[in-house]
């Protein structure tokens, strides 16, 4: 037998008569499975130094252009909070400590509810059990709803719950690192955000970078409710879910 069957018989293992069966060399003739293992550690290395500095720039060219909308969200949410100065407003808030960057001082005149008792009350009872007053809140801000298993009725909730014309500002995780604990059931983009808040009138809509905190973002929406649909209730019909 010449030197080349044999090396083509000893890279097929049910051949070798070896009784390590993890061990496969390779078919093409000529090549020692060690070097090709060897040589195969650097690059791969190399690529995933490659890609990591690939996700950097391109984190670094997103962050760059979110500048501008930084700068609009700081002016427009100032604007919200003068506008809720004296009037009946709601902070709806998931637990303590999360999305602190946009909590303001809050005043005689804001209602807050915790949504994490919410959603932990409704996980053991099957039943979400937030009622708001129909047309009560001139403002409602909503931070958390990342955390909120079904938040479409939270929202309704918050659309039959403020007067026509009344302002509403959500603010939603967008990239930041994943906590397990407490949940989180999805990030949000701001042109997933702006289709779930359609039945407002839209002001902003746009993801921003809070400030001291460069590989975070957040998206916000901040709108308007209708004064077509004071009772807050058109899509909820149109959908079939009264």
């Amino acid at each position: 037998m010449n030197s080349s069957s044999k090396s083509t018989t000893r890279a097929c293992p049910e051949n070798s008569g070896s009784d390590n069966a993890s061990t496969v060399e390779p078919s093409v003739q000529g090549i020692d499975a060690d070097k090709v293992t060897t040589s195969r550690t650097p690059s791969g290395f190399m690529r995933g130094v490659r890609y990591f500095l690939k996700d950097l720039w391109e984190y670094f060219k997103v962050y760059s252009a979110m500048d501008e909308t930084t700068e609009d969200f700081s002016r427009l949410y100032d604007k919200f909070l003068i506008h809720c100065i004296g009037r009946r407003s709601l902070h709806l808030h998931y637990g303590v400590g999360y999305h602190s960057h946009v909590i303001p001082l809050l005043g005689s005149n804001w209602f807050t509810i915790d949504l994490e008792r919410l959603e932990t009350e409704a996980n053991e009872t099957a039943g979400y059990n937030l009622i708001l007053p129909a047309n009560y809140f001139d403002a409602v801000l909503c931070t958390g709803l990342e955390h909120i298993a079904v938040p479409e009725l939270l929202l309704y909730d918050i659309r039959r719950g403020l007067k026509p014309s009344g302002h509403v500002w959500i603010e939603v995780s967008l990239n930041s690192p994943y906590r397990p604990i407490p949940t989180e059931y999805r990030r949000i983009t701001p042109k997933g955000l702006r289709i779930m808040m359609r039945d407002f009138d839209e002001i902003f809509c746009a993801a921003y970078s809070p400030k001291g905190s460069p590989l975070r973002s957040m998206s916000s929406f901040y709108g308007l409710k209708r004064t077509d649909d004071p009772t807050g209730l058109s899509s909820w019909r149109s959908a079939g879910k009264d």
